[in-house]
């Protein structure tokens, strides 16, 4: 209909649900056409949630250099937008965070864990500290330091038992891996 943007726009949930379609080719081939407008145009909001998406995407393939560079051109998008991007920077922190970690680099994994949960606390986002809690968790638990992670799923079923049945869930299946990890089979 003449709607470059609202074209362009479409294509960033398109990219959401490529890997459960089979059509993830298509849609990083749309992404980039998109990325043409939203660039041209000048719609740098869009451009995050294109970058973002796009790299969620790369994640899901295994291609974990690309996601990583697409993460930083979303938060540096975030980054110019002032006020408006400030939501997005926690979440992204925590999106680069999980890619370091799929990576095997669990000192960046940490370090933007750690900013992305600073961002979230003052924020209140009581899911969002608790998924963190528990990836630095995982961390921790890949490291040998079982007590460690313990105490942060213990800190994180807290914040999610009355928020989200299936966080809560999660959370105490990490405890056990804990618990059996520590020889404690009884707990």
């Amino acid at each position: 209909a003449g709607d470059e943007v609202g074209w362009a726009r479409t294509r960033i949930g398109r990219l959401y649900l490529s890997p459960q379609l089979d059509c993830v080719s298509t849609a990083l081939v749309d992404a980039e056409l998109a990325r043409a407008i939203f660039t041209r145009l000048v719609e740098r909001d869009k451009l995050l949630r294109l970058d973002w998406q796009t790299a969620l995407v790369y994640n899901y393939l295994g291609n974990q250099r690309r996601a990583l560079e697409l993460f930083g051109s979303a938060l540096a998008t975030a980054e110019t937008l002032g006020e408006a991007g400030r939501p997005y920077i926690g979440p992204l922190y925590e999106n680069i965070g999980l890619t370091y970690n799929a990576l095997g680099d669990f000192h960046q994994a940490l370090v933007y864990y750690e900013r992305a949960r600073e961002l979230v606390i003052a924020r209140n986002e009581t899911l969002i500290i608790a998924r963190i809690d528990a990836s630095i968790a995982e961390i921790a638990h890949a490291q040998g330091h079982y007590r460690r992670a313990l105490a942060l799923l213990h800190s994180a079923l807290q914040r999610v038992t009355d928020e989200s049945p299936f966080d809560m869930a999660m959370t105490k299946y990490h405890m056990v891996e804990c618990y059996l990890s520590l020889n404690r089979h009884a707990e």
